[in-house]
């Protein structure tokens, strides 16, 4: 599975986590966002938005979203 998008290399653990849930969960397709401090340091994406695979998941697709607000001002 490649994984697209970038990543901070201090968060390289972040999306080695993100890839595994394709290899040992059997993960479709997602995409991961993470901005602190209003500084992107995680935006990546990979797999599919259909279960027959036929679709790529692509870096605009508008997947499941939740904010716990903890970084908000």
């Amino acid at each position: 599975m490649e994984t697209h998008g970038h990543f901070d290399e201090k968060f390289a653990a972040v999306r080695d986590a993100f890839e595994r849930n394709f290899s040992e969960k059997d993960d479709i397709g997602a995409s991961f966002a993470v901005t602190i401090e209003s500084e992107p340091v995680i935006d990546i994406w990979a797999g599919h938005r259909d279960a027959a695979k036929t679709l790529d998941w692509e870096e605009d697709h508008a997947g499941g979203c939740c904010n716990d607000g903890s970084m908000n001002p």
